[in-house]
Formats: structure tokens, C-alpha cells, sequence
């Protein structure tokens, strides 16, 4: 039988309030919605954003609150691994602007997830260096005869005053202490960047941390013009669990670094016994005085260039194009290009034995292939992939 009353895509509404709209209960505890607070539903097919159900968790759910750890790094754009926390890094890379403001959605078009799994995600389309790519658009509204795909919320992190009770159901996670600095989105407070970093060195291994600490040094910072000095400063006077974790990754943390990908590939590098490449290496355009082309990683004295192949080189034929034409402006000036891909960062030995000999053939003294042979390149490969054992913030136990 046809469904007769419509649900409002994006709505977040009381149980009483659906009811005065037409909706059955029985419909209320059936699929086609779902419950983010006790009492407070939200149509399965089309959510409220993550934005929305942050700005009722503050407001009327447990007022006063700041938004935290997994869930403001989201808000703020910054980069995390597609495993952590039920994916919600995915969320923050679709952030769009409407004419409302920033919204960071809670459900990634039905199209996405396989597409924008693993490497893929790894490459934001703020990116400096990157193709520019479509907006995330809203899923289509189901018919009344198609079954509601599946759903589970993004986590919701919060952090309240120690002490005293504080539940707002299980999707929410309330960790009761100091809240530190803070910034405001879009009307919601939200933990600072900087103290984000430090909450995510809780859980994050160091090298996804230095990815974060990347960003934050880069041109997507979410508060630009903040110096190393002033972040160092900040974990310094909020001496709490997580601080020293986020310190290493700041100190290992590089300007003008474009993607996660090209963190990992960098550490990598290093981990394997070379010298430290540079970030995002300025050529002069031969062929185009006054213009510039660009290398992710390298080394300009030997004119070794290195280069991550993230998923958007693969949008279209015209940014194949554009990546061919580079490269050979590059090689035809005396550069050495070596490239890397997700899968030479989980299996590196192909990628560092290139390496090397590019070093040779430089005339450079280069580290011994034993370094990334067998068991030691499985080593090196071993930090990129998801934990074994718990991908998700750990819940403080309750006092």
C-alpha cells in the first residue's frame, strides 16, 4: 500500500511532533525512520545533517555542550582515515556551502562509498594541487515502493563539565572534562583545531595524527594565520591525555603538504632511510614564463621528483591529459619523476627500490635495499592500514 504521508527530507523531529504530522508508530519504529536522541527521529533515506543534529544535541539535548573529538574534526574539514570512527571523515570531505552556511552531511550519497574508499580519500578537493569536483549531491527521495537502504548515525561527541549525569542515548559519546579552546561553526561551539589534534591522540596511530597536524599547517587550515608556535603553545597549557601524542605529530608536521596520501608517502621516505623530501617543489614552466609546475615531494639539489597518484587523476580524461603534458614539462628540464600510489605505501618495496636507484643515478648515496626487503618492507607498510582491534574513540567510563 502506498505510503500516504510524506517524510521531510532533513527533518529532526519529535516523537510527538511525526505523530501530528500523520505518522504512525508503527511506521515510527519501523525502518523508515531512525532515532538519533531519546525521542527524536529522522527520516532513514534522507537524514538531518551531522550540522543539524549538532545543533540540537547543544541546544536542547544537553545544553551547553561542546562539539568534540571525531565529530568536530569533521566539522572542520580535517583529514581522517576511512576506517576511524564509522567512516566519519568521509562526512567532513563532503561539507558543502548553502545558502544556511556549512553543511557537513550525515549520510554520503548512496553512489560514494565504494568509490571514495580507501586512497580515495585521501586526496580532499581543497586540495591546491588537486581537480576540482562536483558538490555531493542529496540522495534521491525514495518511492513509496522501494525498500529504505540501510543507515547507521555518525557518532556524536560531545564533552560536558565533570561530574554529574549526562546521557543522551547511545549514539552519543559524552566525555566529561575540561573543554580547553574552542571556536564557533556555524553558531555551534566546537573544540579548536589544535585541541581537536590533541583528542584524536587519544586514538589515531602517529602517522594519521601527523596527517591532521599537515592540514593544520596548510592552506585548508581551518584557522588560518595561526603559527606552529601558537599550536605548540596550546598543547603546552593543556597538559591532558593525548598532548604528547600531538606534539610528535605537530613536530613531524610539514607546510604545504597537499593530502594525507602525500603524509604517509613523505613518513614513509624517511622511515625507510632517506633524506626527508620537500613539500610541494615550485618549477619554473619552460614553456609558459611567468607559470609554475609542481611536485608533491622531492629532492631539488637532485632534481628527484615524487609524486602520490591519488583516485582524482582518474576523474576524466582531461586531467590525464594535464598530468601527461606536466610530466614531460618536468622530464624534459632534468627531472627524475617517481610515482606512488595507496597500494606502493602498503607494499613499498617496488616504490623505494625506484627510489634508490634514482638516488644512484643521481650520483647520491642512497639507504641499502635491506631496509624494505621482506619483513622490514611489510614493517614500513604496516602503519597505513586500519588497527586490528578498535577503530572508534574509546568512551571514558562513566563516574
Amino acid at each position: 500500500m502506498p505510503r500516504t504521508t510524506p517524510l521531510p527530507p532533513g527533518a529532526l523531529l519529535s516523537r510527538a511532533d511525526w505523530i501530528a504530522r500523520g505518522v504512525s508508530t508503527q511506521r515510527l519504529s519501523g525502518p523508515d525512520l531512525t532515532r538519533i536522541f531519546p525521542g527524536v527521529y529522522t527520516p532513514t533515506a534522507q537524514p538531518a545533517s551531522l550540522t543539524a543534529m549538532c545543533h540540537r544535541l547543544q541546544t536542547h539535548v544537553l545544553p551547553g555542550c561542546v562539539i568534540s573529538h571525531s565529530t568536530a574534526a569533521a566539522l572542520h574539514g580535517l583529514p581522517l582515515p576511512w576506517w576511524f570512527d564509522g567512516g566519519i571523515g568521509l562526512l567532513g570531505e563532503s561539507t558543502r556551502r548553502t545558502t544556511q552556511g556549512r553543511i557537513t552531511p550525515s549520510r554520503l550519497p548512496e553512489a560514494s562509498p565504494d568509490a571514495r574508499r580507501g586512497e580515495a580519500l585521501h586526496q580532499p578537493a581543497t586540495s591546491p594541487r588537486a581537480a576540482s569536483q562536483p558538490a555531493a549531491s542529496q540522495p534521491a527521495a525514495a518511492s513509496s515502493f522501494e525498500p529504505t537502504p540501510a543507515w547507521t548515525p555518525p557518532p556524536l561527541h560531545c564533552i560536558v563539565p565533570p561530574g554529574g549525569s549526562h546521557s543522551a542515548g547511545p549514539g552519543v559519546r559524552v566525555h566529561r572534562s575540561h573543554p580547553g579552546q574552542t571556536v564557533s561553526i556555524e553558531g555551534l561551539v566546537v573544540s579548536h583545531p589544535v585541541e581537536v589534534l590533541r583528542q584524536l591522540g587519544t586514538a589515531l596511530p602517529l602517522v594519521d595524527l601527523v596527517a591532521v597536524a599537515d592540514h593544520l599547517l596548510g592552506e585548508a587550515n581551518p584557522v588560518p594565520d595561526m603559527p606552529p608556535v601558537d599550536m605548540r603553545e596550546i598543547l603546552r597549557r593543556e597538559q591532558r591525555h593525548g598532548s604528547p601524542a600531538a606534539r610528535n605529530a605537530l613536530a613531524l608536521a610539514r607546510p604545504r603538504v597537499a593530502s594525507p596520501g602525500e603524509t604517509r608517502l613523505r613518513l614513509l621516505i624517511t622511515r625507510a632511510g632517506f633524506p626527508e623530501p620537500t613539500p610541494d617543489i615550485v618549477v619554473p614552466d619552460p614553456d609558459a614564463p611567468g607559470h609554475v609546475r609542481r611536485i608533491d615531494l622531492g629532492y631539488a639539489h637532485l632534481l628527484i621528483g615524487i609524486e602520490y597518484q591519488g583516485e582524482y587523476h582518474r576523474i576524466g580524461r582531461d586531467q590525464w591529459r594535464a598530468d601527461e603534458r606536466r610530466r614531460d614539462t618536468l622530464a624534459s628540464v632534468g627531472w627524475d619523476l617517481r610515482y606512488a600510489t595507496a597500494a606502493d605505501i602498503a607494499r613499498p618495496q617496488r616504490f623505494l627500490s625506484a627510489l634508490q636507484r634514482s638516488f644512484l643515478r643521481a650520483g647520491a648515496e642512497a639507504p641499502h635495499a635491506s631496509n624494505w626487503a621482506g619483513s622490514a618492507g611489510a614493517e614500513l607498510g604496516r602503519s597505513t592500514a586500519p588497527p586490528a582491534h578498535g577503530a572508534r574513540l574509546a568512551h571514558p567510563a562513566r563516574r
